[in-house]
């Protein structure tokens, strides 16, 4: 058994409690970067971008083949896809984001608009797609400290993609994302 902190890590969902590997000293062959000591001493599965969970057993390292992170998108195959942006200096209409139109079958872009004046609102455009066409609907809170009506959003279809747009009247704006994207 090694001394130290535990590495955190939980056995029934992503993380389990172990002790750092090696069981003496800070490098060489059973340090904490050494060859031995406790810890993952095979994992299944293994790929680039797999996100591991675990049992917290030693051989318990799995690399789950529908759980990724690329060091850009945290994904989860088959279910959906978040993702967070933030747009700054937004003051004409332009595409805030884009999603291929094969890459699912709808979207959730949940929003916090902030207007270099104060003005605030908080939302949510739900939109679904197919190869030539989107519907959406946009709900939010009322505006905070002025009006945010300077500031609206359409979803189009084009070019194979589907275009999450900023639509702007007045103002210059902050546009934070979280983006989940439905398979």
């Amino acid at each position: 058994m090694s001394s130290g902190m535990p590495r955190r890590t939980r056995t029934s969902s992503l993380f389990a409690y172990t002790t750092p590997f090696g069981s003496s000293g800070s490098s060489g062959t059973s340090g904490s970067s050494g060859t031995s000591g406790t810890g993952f001493s095979a994992v299944t599965n293994p790929s680039l971008t797999r996100i591991l969970t675990s049992d917290g057993t030693p051989n318990g390292a799995i690399a789950q083949s529908g759980f990724t992170f690329d060091g850009t998108y945290l994904s989860l195959i088959g279910t959906q896809r978040i993702q967070s942006d933030v747009n700054t200096g937004v003051s004409s209409s332009t595409s805030l984001y884009q999603i291929p139109t094969l890459s699912g079958c709808g979207a959730f872009f949940d929003y916090c608009v902030t207007e270099s004046g104060g003005a605030k609102r908080l939302g949510t455009v739900m939109t679904t797609w197919d190869g030539s066409s989107a519907t959406w609907t946009d709900t939010s809170t009322p505006d905070l400290n002025s009006s945010t009506l300077g500031l609206g959003f359409t979803v189009t279809v084009s070019g194979g993609n589907v275009n999450f747009n900023s639509v702007v009247t007045s103002g210059t704006w902050t546009v934070r994302l979280a983006v989940r994207v439905v398979y």
